[in-house]
Protein backbone atom coordinates (compact mmCIF):
# COMPACT_ATOMS: atom_id res chain seq x y z
CA UNK A 1 0.00 0.00 0.00
CA UNK A 2 2.31 2.97 -1.40
CA UNK A 3 0.11 5.44 0.07
CA UNK A 4 0.81 4.53 3.78
CA UNK A 5 4.48 4.62 2.84
CA UNK A 6 4.65 8.11 1.81
CA UNK A 7 1.90 9.92 3.69
CA UNK A 8 3.34 9.83 7.21
CA UNK A 9 0.37 11.50 8.61
CA UNK A 10 -2.11 9.16 6.66
CA UNK A 11 -4.30 7.67 9.04
CA UNK A 12 -4.10 3.70 9.37
CA UNK A 13 -8.12 3.30 10.18
CA UNK A 14 -9.13 5.97 7.37
CA UNK A 15 -7.03 4.24 4.83
CA UNK A 16 -8.07 0.69 5.35
CA UNK A 17 -11.40 1.96 5.71
CA UNK A 18 -11.29 3.00 2.42
CA UNK A 19 -9.91 0.36 0.94
CA UNK A 20 -12.62 -1.92 1.93
CA UNK A 21 -15.22 0.11 1.08
CA UNK A 22 -13.65 -0.05 -2.13
CA UNK A 23 -13.40 -4.05 -2.28
CA UNK A 24 -16.87 -4.01 -1.40
CA UNK A 25 -18.28 -1.67 -3.61
CA UNK A 26 -16.19 -2.10 -6.47
CA UNK A 27 -14.45 -5.21 -6.77
CA UNK A 28 -16.93 -7.64 -5.11
CA UNK A 29 -20.04 -6.57 -7.21
CA UNK A 30 -18.07 -6.95 -9.91
CA UNK A 31 -17.99 -10.77 -9.23
CA UNK A 32 -21.46 -11.82 -7.55
CA UNK A 33 -24.37 -9.85 -5.61
CA UNK A 34 -23.90 -10.26 -1.96
CA UNK A 35 -26.86 -9.77 -0.46
CA UNK A 36 -25.96 -8.32 3.26
CA UNK A 37 -23.36 -6.04 3.46
CA UNK A 38 -22.41 -6.19 6.56
CA UNK A 39 -22.47 -9.64 7.29
CA UNK A 40 -20.24 -9.75 4.21
CA UNK A 41 -18.32 -7.77 6.34
CA UNK A 42 -17.99 -9.66 9.31
CA UNK A 43 -16.97 -12.05 7.64
CA UNK A 44 -14.38 -10.59 6.10
CA UNK A 45 -13.22 -9.96 9.30
CA UNK A 46 -13.78 -13.64 10.85
CA UNK A 47 -11.72 -14.86 7.59
CA UNK A 48 -8.84 -12.24 8.50
CA UNK A 49 -9.09 -13.06 12.22
CA UNK A 50 -8.50 -16.86 11.48
CA UNK A 51 -5.64 -16.31 9.22
CA UNK A 52 -3.43 -19.17 9.19
CA UNK A 53 -5.48 -21.51 10.40
CA UNK A 54 -7.73 -24.59 8.81
CA UNK A 55 -10.60 -23.49 7.15
CA UNK A 56 -13.48 -23.87 9.08
CA UNK A 57 -16.52 -23.17 7.45
CA UNK A 58 -18.92 -23.41 10.47
CA UNK A 59 -17.27 -21.00 12.53
CA UNK A 60 -16.82 -18.13 9.38
CA UNK A 61 -20.68 -19.07 8.87
CA UNK A 62 -21.86 -18.61 12.61
CA UNK A 63 -19.25 -15.24 13.22
CA UNK A 64 -21.36 -13.63 10.27
CA UNK A 65 -24.53 -15.17 10.74
CA UNK A 66 -24.83 -16.91 7.50
CA UNK A 67 -25.49 -20.17 6.20
CA UNK A 68 -22.26 -22.56 5.31
CA UNK A 69 -23.28 -22.50 1.78
CA UNK A 70 -23.39 -18.54 1.49
CA UNK A 71 -19.87 -18.83 3.66
CA UNK A 72 -18.50 -21.11 1.30
CA UNK A 73 -19.83 -18.63 -1.87
CA UNK A 74 -18.14 -15.78 -0.21
CA UNK A 75 -14.98 -17.27 0.74
CA UNK A 76 -14.85 -17.99 -3.00
CA UNK A 77 -15.40 -14.90 -3.93
CA UNK A 78 -12.32 -13.85 -1.69
CA UNK A 79 -9.93 -16.50 -3.18
CA UNK A 80 -11.46 -15.43 -6.94
CA UNK A 81 -10.22 -11.54 -5.84
CA UNK A 82 -7.33 -12.11 -4.72
CA UNK A 83 -7.62 -11.55 -1.21
CA UNK A 84 -7.01 -14.98 0.08
CA UNK A 85 -4.99 -18.00 -0.93
CA UNK A 86 -6.16 -21.25 0.30
CA UNK A 87 -3.11 -23.10 1.14
CA UNK A 88 -3.93 -27.05 0.72
CA UNK A 89 -2.68 -29.98 2.58
CA UNK A 90 0.15 -32.17 1.30
CA UNK A 91 -0.76 -35.84 1.05
CA UNK A 92 0.53 -38.69 -0.38
CA UNK A 93 -3.19 -39.30 -2.17
CA UNK A 94 -5.02 -36.71 -4.64
CA UNK A 95 -7.79 -38.67 -2.66
CA UNK A 96 -6.84 -37.47 1.32
CA UNK A 97 -5.96 -33.73 -0.17
CA UNK A 98 -9.27 -33.68 -0.69
CA UNK A 99 -11.04 -34.74 2.19
CA UNK A 100 -8.24 -32.47 4.49
CA UNK A 101 -9.10 -28.86 5.39
CA UNK A 102 -6.71 -25.86 3.39
CA UNK A 103 -5.21 -22.91 5.87
CA UNK A 104 -6.23 -19.26 5.40
CA UNK A 105 -4.02 -16.87 4.15
CA UNK A 106 -5.19 -13.13 3.93
CA UNK A 107 -2.97 -12.09 1.25
CA UNK A 108 -2.68 -8.11 2.52
CA UNK A 109 -1.68 -8.78 6.40
CA UNK A 110 -1.72 -5.26 7.63
CA UNK A 111 -5.82 -5.29 5.97
CA UNK A 112 -5.97 -8.95 7.80
CA UNK A 113 -4.52 -7.37 11.24
CA UNK A 114 -6.39 -3.90 11.09
CA UNK A 115 -9.69 -6.40 10.30
CA UNK A 116 -8.98 -8.18 13.36
CA UNK A 117 -9.06 -5.19 15.87
CA UNK A 118 -5.04 -4.50 16.19
CA UNK A 119 -4.39 -0.87 16.22
CA UNK A 120 -0.37 -1.11 16.24
CA UNK A 121 2.22 -3.64 15.35
CA UNK A 122 3.97 -3.52 18.67
CA UNK A 123 -0.15 -5.06 19.99
CA UNK A 124 0.14 -7.56 17.17
CA UNK A 125 3.46 -8.58 17.98
CA UNK A 126 2.20 -9.11 21.43
CA UNK A 127 -0.89 -11.12 20.69
CA UNK A 128 -1.38 -14.41 21.01
CA UNK A 129 -2.14 -14.60 17.15
CA UNK A 130 1.41 -13.48 16.24
CA UNK A 131 2.77 -16.39 15.06
CA UNK A 132 -0.25 -16.74 12.49
CA UNK A 133 -0.17 -13.27 10.98
CA UNK A 134 4.20 -13.89 10.53
CA UNK A 135 3.68 -17.18 8.96
CA UNK A 136 0.72 -15.34 6.86
CA UNK A 137 3.24 -12.56 6.05
CA UNK A 138 5.96 -14.83 5.00
CA UNK A 139 3.83 -17.24 2.80
CA UNK A 140 1.65 -14.58 0.93
CA UNK A 141 5.06 -12.80 0.14
CA UNK A 142 6.28 -15.97 -1.43
CA UNK A 143 2.97 -16.57 -3.47
CA UNK A 144 3.45 -12.99 -4.40
CA UNK A 145 6.73 -13.92 -6.02
CA UNK A 146 5.49 -16.75 -7.68
CA UNK A 147 2.24 -14.39 -8.86
CA UNK A 148 5.00 -11.93 -10.29
CA UNK A 149 6.76 -14.57 -12.38
CA UNK A 150 3.14 -15.89 -13.57
CA UNK A 151 4.18 -19.39 -12.10
CA UNK A 152 1.53 -21.23 -10.59
CA UNK A 153 2.84 -22.03 -7.09
CA UNK A 154 3.05 -25.87 -5.68
CA UNK A 155 2.60 -24.68 -2.12
CA UNK A 156 1.16 -26.97 0.86
CA UNK A 157 1.46 -27.24 4.51
CA UNK A 158 1.34 -30.95 6.24
CA UNK A 159 0.05 -31.68 9.74
CA UNK A 160 -0.79 -35.03 11.19
CA UNK A 161 -2.94 -36.51 13.49
CA UNK A 162 -1.11 -35.50 16.54
CA UNK A 163 -1.38 -32.16 15.25
CA UNK A 164 2.76 -31.94 14.35
CA UNK A 165 3.29 -29.31 11.42
CA UNK A 166 5.22 -28.28 8.54
CA UNK A 167 4.22 -24.79 7.69
CA UNK A 168 5.09 -24.44 4.18
CA UNK A 169 6.00 -27.22 1.30
CA UNK A 170 7.15 -26.36 -1.48
CA UNK A 171 7.03 -29.12 -4.37
CA UNK A 172 9.22 -28.91 -7.41
CA UNK A 173 11.08 -31.73 -9.03
CA UNK A 174 9.40 -34.98 -7.78
CA UNK A 175 11.02 -33.12 -4.52
CA UNK A 176 9.46 -31.69 -1.65
CA UNK A 177 11.63 -29.11 0.24
CA UNK A 178 10.04 -27.84 3.89
CA UNK A 179 9.97 -24.35 5.67
CA UNK A 180 9.37 -23.73 9.18
CA UNK A 181 8.18 -20.39 10.12
CA UNK A 182 8.93 -19.57 14.12
CA UNK A 183 8.47 -16.25 15.81
CA UNK A 184 11.54 -15.44 18.08
CA UNK A 185 10.37 -13.33 21.41
CA UNK A 186 13.06 -11.42 22.89
CA UNK A 187 12.60 -9.74 26.27
CA UNK A 188 14.61 -6.76 27.62
CA UNK A 189 16.31 -7.22 30.89
CA UNK A 190 15.50 -4.65 33.49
Amino acid sequence: MPALYMEKDLSHDIYFRSYLDTYISRDVRELTEIGNELSFRKFIVSVASRTGEQLNYTALANDALISVPTAVRWLSILVTSGLVYLLEPYMNSELKRITNLPKIIFMDTGLAAYLAGYTSARELQLGSNSGYYLETFIISKIIKAYNARVITPNLYYYRDKEKNEIDLIFYKNNKLYSLEIKKLLFLKKK
